[in-house]
């Protein structure tokens, strides 16, 4: 048996001395420095790998699509500069908020685009949206991030003249998908949206792209006298709106306006809007 005279061996055997402790203090430190300089360090590994882990769970959506996203966000910034806030963009700004799918309708030519890109980059500049462009309905379901504060953009959602039967069954199918980022509270869908289209009998297997409508033309949305002084100001500042144009109901007023102004028109400025707005009907 080990007696207390052993004991006390074995204790200052593997006593450590302040000495010891200062020196292998020292011998740590080095060896810490030496790991951080080669980057072996396992804290810094720990770390490097766990925010690469997270960028990667992040970055569901391809390097090259957010390349195109960011692009067109680019385009948007630049139409933003002669973008006019009208009521109905302050509409559809409200109902966003409130509301987890909207939808903005109207004609060709109607500004529903504009307005629909307008408040996007609001969403994102103001209450930190990221801004995602889906383009069929599986990019739904692969870019999706569960409470990842996100507005999905739609542009001529269903079909631009007709509404396209074969692209309401797509989304048909990817309902599933439609009512979790509904039921989402961090996530909007915004659309553009023909009137033939929405207001198709087919348009009814998709109540949830139904759940409020803005309609851009409709008395209480379409463009006032002063919108429209500022819409053709901001394109044709060195043109003057005449009251045959100003009175005149042209729903698609913003697109004429826009037309003309990168000089796709030299006839006189009342007869470019009259011409213009028939021929535009009856091509759409």
């Amino acid at each position: 048996m080990k007696n207390a005279t052993q004991d006390v061996r074995v204790e200052k055997r593997y006593a450590t001395t302040p000495a010891d402790e200062y020196h292998e203090r020292k011998r740590w430190q080095k060896k810490i420095r030496a790991l951080e300089t080669s980057g072996e360090h396992p804290n810094k590994r720990i770390k490097d790998t766990t925010e690469e882990l997270k960028i990667e769970k992040d970055n569901v959506i391809p390097s090259n699509i957010n390349d195109q996203t960011r692009k067109s966000i680019d385009e948007w910034e630049v139409k933003s500069k002669s973008f006019v806030e009208t009521r109905a963009y302050i509409k559809v700004l409200e109902e966003i908020v409130s509301n987890s799918c909207v939808a903005v309708t109207g004609p060709s030519g109607a500004g529903k685009s504009a307005i629909v890109q307008a408040v996007s980059l609001s969403l994102s500049k103001e209450n930190g949206y990221k801004i995602i462009k889906l383009l069929c309905p599986m990019d739904l379901r692969n870019y999706y991030s569960p409470g990842k504060k996100t507005v999905f953009i739609l542009e001529d959602f269903c079909g631009k003249f007709t509404a396209r039967e074969d692209q309401i069954n797509d989304w048909c199918s990817m309902q599933d998908v439609v009512n979790q980022v509904v039921e989402d509270e961090s996530c909007k869908i915004l659309f553009s949206c023909r009137l033939q289209v929405y207001k198709d009998p087919k348009f009814d297997l998709l109540p949830k792209f139904q759940l409020c409508e803005c309609n851009i033309i409709s008395s209480e949305l379409c463009l006032t006298e002063d919108e429209k002084k500022q819409i053709f100001n901001s394109h044709l500042s060195s043109e003057k709106i005449t009251d045959n144009i100003l009175f005149r109901k042209i729903d698609n007023f913003p697109f004429l306006c826009q037309y003309r102004s990168i000089g796709k028109n030299n006839l006189d400025i009342d007869k470019y809007f009259v011409k213009s707005h028939i021929k535009f009907i009856e091509m759409n």
